[in-house]
């Protein structure tokens, strides 16, 4: 017993349906592109204050900031630019 493929209007989509399912939002875009500046930029001035808060060295906070780079760093080359 063989069945074949079902045909008619609701088993077809346009190709232009496909295209747009596969295709992020560019809000989406925008948004995982600004996480990265905005973390940093948030990270690096209050190194001293998460020091002080977390009762650690300056050297392990600046260990934070630096695994931080280079795990954008990888997915960088994973994900791409």
């Amino acid at each position: 017993m063989t069945t074949e493929p079902a045909s008619g209007p609701a088993s077809q989509q346009p190709a232009d349906t496909l295209s747009r399912v596969a295709m992020p939002a560019l809000y989406i875009l925008v948004a995982i592109s600004v996480m990265q500046p905005v973390a940093l930029n948030i990270l690096a001035p209050a190194t001293p204050a998460l020091a002080r808060t977390f009762n650690t060295s300056y050297a392990t906070i600046q260990l934070t900031l630096s695994v931080y780079l280079a795990t954008v760093a990888l997915s960088q080359l994973v994900v791409g630019p």
